[in-house]
């Protein structure tokens, strides 16, 4: 679950961009991130920001790195950038290290929070993670005008989940303009 690994420095509100690292298959991927929630999450981001300067404060605001990032870059796990943007509720010891961090938050939590949401938007269907992956990228392609019928996957094969990736990068119109009617 890419989402709860997210880190803020992947979250780049002026290219509208989001950046999941580690995705399924081990690969980093590239996101359209909507206009429509950032104002939403630059306050969250705010009170991720406060709660890592007051875990600074009292000696626990690092966050677990990869050994060799952090072997390379020694103070960046107090960075606020490497920061978790969904943090843990409670600081934890890192059974390996010993050292007290905040980790990111749990999977479970955000499991929850989607099933309550689905039963709230009254989807009789069964919901998964890896349902919304597809079905969100089927969903750009097809209401986008500016895509046409030649742009629609072919049952979101590798090959459509790469021209939907080329045209994000490409036309910036078709990376935003789909988002915002996701919102409503």
């Amino acid at each position: 679950m890419e989402c709860v690994r997210l880190r803020v420095q992947d979250v780049d509100s002026d290219r509208q961009m989001l950046f999941v690292r580690q995705a399924k298959g081990g690969k980093d991927r590239t996101t359209v991130l909507p206009q429509a929630i950032q104002s939403e999450l630059r306050l969250h981001l705010e009170k991720v920001k406060d709660l890592h300067a007051e875990n600074l404060k009292n000696g626990y605001g690092e966050v677990y790195l990869p050994p060799a990032l952090a072997r390379k870059y020694p103070s960046a796990s107090r960075e606020f950038r490497w920061q978790y943007v969904f943090p843990g509720r409670n600081l934890s010891c890192d059974p390996r290290s010993g050292a007290t961090w905040r980790h990111h938050a749990l999977e479970s939590g955000l499991q929850k929070a989607v099933k309550a949401a689905v039963e709230k938007a009254g989807i009789r269907k069964r919901v998964s993670f890896h349902a919304f992956r597809h079905s969100f990228a089927t969903h750009m392609l097809v209401i986008d005008s500016n895509v046409g019928a030649n742009h629609l996957p072919e049952g979101n094969s590798p090959s459509a989940m790469k021209r939907f990736d080329r045209l994000c990068v490409s036309n910036r119109a078709v990376s935003c303009g789909s988002i915002y009617r996701l919102k409503s």
